[in-house]
C-alpha cells in the first residue's frame, strides 16, 4: 500500500529550504489519480495554477490546494465531490510527490491514487470535459502535459509492485493453506491407520472376553490365567492410551441407535422396536465422539 505522512513530508522538505526561501509561502496540493483496471478518468477545464502545470488546451487531473488545517483524507474528499459529484471510491495512497516553484512561493504536489467503485460521474465546476483513458493513450498523447505522464509513470509502477505484493501474499496464503491440508490429510490417514489396526486388534480383545466370561471360579488365581488376564488388562490400557474407550451398555440401559447395534441372540440384525437392552453380545468402542464399532446389543 503506497503511504505517505503529510506532517512529516512537509517537515522534511521545509528543512530543505535555503535561508532566502523561508519567508516564501509553502503551497501543498493535490492531484487525483482516479482509475478503473486500466482507464484513468481526466478532465479538461481552463484554470491554470502553474507554469509546471499549464496546459490549458489539454488533458489535466483533478486536484487543487490543500486548505489550512485540513487532513489529506478530507482534502481528497472534497476534492473529488466537487469535481466528480458523490461517488464511491478507495484511497490506495500516494503515488509521488513533485516539488515546483512559482510566483506564489514554493510547493509540493502530492499525486494520490483513488479507485472508482460506483456512482454517477458528473461535470462539476469549471470542468469542459471528462473522459476515461489507458495509461498507454495518456503515455502517447501528444495534448498530455509531461507532469502528468510522469505522474502516470509512477502511477504504473506503484500500481505494479502493489499487485506483485498481493500477488506475493496470495502465494503465501495458498502455500499455507497447502500445508494445512497436508497436515489434515496426514493426520487423517494416521487416524484412518490407527482406526484400522483397532478394528484388527478388537475381535482378539473379543476373544480374550469370551474366553474369561467360562473361566471356572476355581481356576481363578490359577497363575496361566492370572497371565492371561495380565496381556488382557495391557489390550485394554493400550486402547486406552491411544483414545480408545468403551463404549458402557448395561442390560437395562436404553437402546441408543448411535451407540448400539440391535441384533437377535443369533447375531442377526433386527428391527429395534422395543427400547430396553436385555443381553450384551459384544463390546463397542469409540474414539472421542466418534464411534469405531457400535455395541451389539439384545433388545426386548
Amino acid at each position: 500500500m503506497f503511504c505517505l505522512d503529510k506532517n512529516n513530508f512537509v517537515n522534511i522538505e521545509k528543512t530543505k529550504m535555503s535561508e532566502e526561501k523561508k519567508n516564501q509561502l509553502y503551497q501543498i496540493s493535490l492531484k487525483v489519480v482516479l482509475y478503473k483496471d486500466d482507464k484513468i478518468l481526466v478532465l479538461r477545464d481552463g484554470k491554470t495554477h502553474s507554469e509546471e502545470h499549464k496546459k490549458p488546451e489539454g488533458w489535466n487531473l483533478p486536484g487543487g490546494r490543500i486548505l489550512n488545517d485540513e487532513k489529506i483524507e478530507e482534502a481528497l474528499a472534497r476534492e473529488i465531490k466537487e469535481e466528480f459529484g458523490d461517488i464511491k471510491y478507495e484511497i490506495k495512497g500516494i503515488i509521488e510527490s513533485i516539488k515546483f516553484t512559482n510566483s506564489d512561493g514554493l510547493g509540493v504536489v502530492l499525486y494520490y491514487a483513488v479507485e472508482y467503485i460506483d456512482g454517477d460521474i458528473k461535470l462539476i465546476r469549471e470542468n469542459r470535459e471528462l473522459k476515461w483513458l489507458s495509461t498507454s493513450e495518456i503515455l502517447e498523447g501528444k495534448d498530455i502535459a509531461e507532469w502528468m505522464k510522469k505522474a502516470i509513470v509512477g502511477f504504473i509502477k506503484k500500481n505494479e509492485l502493489e499487485n506483485s505484493l498481493n500477488n506475493w501474499k496470495r502465494t503465501q496464503a495458498d502455500f499455507e493453506n497447502y500445508k494445512k491440508r497436508q497436515a489434515e490429510a496426514r493426520n487423517d490417514l494416521i487416524k484412518y491407520s490407527t482406526e484400522n489396526i483397532i478394528l484388527q486388534i478388537l475381535p482378539i480383545l473379543d476373544n480374550f472376553h469370551a474366553s474369561v466370561a467360562y473361566i471356572p471360579e476355581d481356576q481363578k488365581n490359577n497363575p496361566w490365567v492370572t497371565g492371561i488376564m495380565h496381556i488382557k488388562k495391557q489390550m485394554e490400557d493400550t486402547l486406552k492410551d491411544n483414545g480408545v474407550d468403551e463404549i458402557e451398555a448395561m442390560i437395562g440401559d436404553e437402546f441408543d441407535p448411535r451407540l448400539h447395534e440391535a441384533v437377535s441372540e443369533n447375531q442377526e440384525l433386527v428391527e429395534g422396536e422395543k427400547n430396553k437392552i436385555t443381553k450384551i453380545i459384544q463390546n463397542g468402542y469409540k474414539i472421542g465422539e466418534r464411534v469405531i464399532r457400535p455395541a451389539k446389543v439384545v433388545v426386548g
